[in-house]
């Protein structure tokens, strides 16, 4: 599988050159392999991974997979090959959380019992993994955020998709399940998956990312792509973030309990 970015542009105003987002953005991303997406407030990750899944278009360039733009993908065929998880997500009916993670299989699902029994197993095997499967028959509006959150990521999992953008998914969470979903995402990438996530997490974003998409930097594209451990550095996040940036040794190392 090929993913790759072809000069995409992106503003925010209805002027060409006014308002730039990013400029040109040229990345052939590796597969099996986890990219993080840092920048400012307002540097435009959200609105770059709405263009990598197909939601909206850029001003200028193409996203493409496997050597096809991914507008002449039918919507059915853009959902088996991408997961998206956006910041929040409308929820309109109190649905059960078994109810709501199959809808991430909706797609593969026939009228056929079996194949109704072989897609709760799935929900159950993707809730396992968030540590939600004591919630299956629970009510999703009786969930705290960070439930709701790991039963969204559930529902991502049971899609099997080859490319996973995650945009900000671990904001609720408290350290014990940042680090699974931090697991889980690196199981993902070992099976072959393409993992974009964005984040503003410096510490989980250098540890566990091969590679990362800096936007909102100080060049004439206003974007910096490379592996983490050249982009993750004071010299050029201080650029970005308009901060002073000091590494020390005196910072809190988390691990989960075997």
């Amino acid at each position: 599988m090929t993913f790759n970015l072809e000069n995409i542009s992106m503003n925010y105003s209805p002027v060409r050159d006014e308002g730039v987002l990013f400029k040109n953005i040229k990345i052939d991303f590796p597969t099996s392999s986890i990219v993080t997406l840092v920048g400012p407030n307002g540097s435009g990750k959200s609105s770059l991974l709405k263009i990598m899944a197909g939601l909206i278009k850029p001003l200028t360039g193409n996203i493409v997979i496997n050597g096809k733009n991914i507008l002449d993908y039918s919507y059915k065929e853009r959902a088996d090959l991408i997961a998206y998880l956006p910041q929040t997500t409308p929820l309109y009916y109190n649905l059960t959380v078994k109810e709501l993670v199959q809808l991430g299989r909706r797609r593969k699902i026939l009228s056929f019992d079996s194949d109704f029994r072989i897609s709760d197993e799935l929900v159950m095997y993707s809730l396992e993994r968030v540590n939600m499967q004591l919630f299956a028959n629970r009510k999703i509006f009786s969930l705290s955020g960070g439930e709701l959150q790991r039963v969204l990521i559930a529902r991502v999992l049971m899609g099997n998709a080859q490319i996973v953008l995650l945009d900000e998914i671990t904001t609720s969470l408290d350290i014990e399940h940042v680090l699974q979903i931090m697991d889980i995402i690196k199981e993902l990438a070992t099976n072959g998956k393409l993992v974009i996530f964005s984040m503003h997490d410096f510490h989980f974003a250098s540890e566990y990312s091969e590679f990362t998409l800096l936007l909102g930097y100080h060049n004439e594209n206003r974007y910096f792509y490379d592996r983490s451990s050249q982009v993750m550095i004071p010299s050029i996040l201080e650029k970005t973030f308009n901060v002073k940036i000091e590494l020390t040794k005196e910072s809190y190392r988390f691990r989960r309990h075997n």
